[in-house]
């Protein structure tokens, strides 16, 4: 009987936490949408103020954000915005693009 209550104490209070997935904020979304705008459109410099201005290192945020399925690094490759590859480079590290 006491290893019936451990499996259901673990079915019934685990099962959530390990099934969630993350939850972003408004912000969050925001920033992101604003981010692969501002690389489909190859302009570094706003990239950079956003991210200043939200106080937010692209360093942490770049593994939470995609852009049509892609990273920010593959999808300003395909929209040929060298710029912004360039500054996704040196901000990120190799293994992450």
């Amino acid at each position: 009987m006491k290893t019936f209550k451990i499996v259901l104490f673990m079915a019934l209070f685990l099962t959530p936490i390990l099934t969630t997935k993350p939850v972003y904020s408004d912000s969050f979304l925001l920033l992101a949408t604003a981010l692969c705008d501002y690389t489909k459109a190859n302009d570094r410099s706003k990239i950079r103020k956003k991210l200043r201005r939200n106080k937010v290192k692209i360093r942490r945020v770049y593994d939470g954000i995609t852009c049509n399925g892609k990273t920010l690094h593959q999808f300003a490759v395909h929209y040929k915005a060298d710029d912004v590859v360039k500054f996704y480079e040196t901000k990120v590290k190799a293994s992450k693009l």
